[in-house]
């Protein structure tokens, strides 16, 4: 997966880094949620039965209450067939999913890293692993375990700039962000996930940044 050339870092850290960041000039961003910029770096119907909207209802067989009681193996094992690289964290989702429910934090944690990296990898990206020191993250806030409540990306900054890290993210009816100094929604747990390269649907979208 490609990476921004020297140029494009240059370009996406030249100015002051704020929490709302500035405009990427592309009108047909705006429409696009958090979750498909961050995963796909496009519009993505959540009707899509392998879209991270339909991931995080298909995966589990949910109470009254929207509450996960079971894992949905037929879902996961369809994932896994198309997605072979999906089925180490397909593993530890259904291994660590009765502790989760029993109200363990670590399993609860490891649960949210394996649905991210699922979603990653039915989204064409390849997923390292979690952490901080990579040049190109996922980024997840997310007040439950087995849901979201805002996506991002970040991309590590050349020595020397005015932060360290550059945030990219959007939500609907805004256009995408980059040069944002944190993942928004600053009062909810934030996960990450190294990966590999943005997707050329992410350059893209970059390249127009003046």
């Amino acid at each position: 997966m490609p990476y921004p050339s020297p140029q494009l870092l240059q370009r996406m850290n030249a100015g002051a880094y704020s929490r709302n960041g500035i405009d990427v000039p592309d009108e047909s961003m705006r429409v696009v949620p958090c979750w498909a910029w961050a995963l796909a770096g496009a519009q993505v119907g959540a009707e899509d039965p392998f879209s991270a909207a339909s991931l995080y209802n298909d995966a589990f067989v949910f109470d009254g209450q929207r509450r996960p009681i079971a894992i949905s193996q037929v879902y996961l094992a369809q994932i896994g067939a198309i997605w072979p690289d999906a089925g180490a964290p397909i593993a530890t989702l259904e291994g660590r999913f009765a502790d989760a429910l029993a109200g363990n934090a670590p399993a609860q944690q490891a649960c949210r890293m394996a649905l991210m990296k699922i979603a990653a990898i039915t989204n064409g990206l390849t997923v390292l692993g979690e952490g901080t020191g990579y040049d190109c993250t996922v980024q997840m806030r997310s007040t439950s375990w087995y849901g979201w409540d805002h996506w991002a990306i970040a991309v590590r900054m050349p020595p020397g700039g005015a932060n360290a890290v550059n945030y990219v993210q959007t939500v609907p009816d805004i256009l995408v962000r980059y040069r944002c100094d944190q993942v928004w929604d600053a009062h909810m747990p934030l996960t990450a996930i190294g990966i590999d390269g943005l997707l050329p649907a992410h350059i893209d979208v970059l390249e127009r940044i003046a």
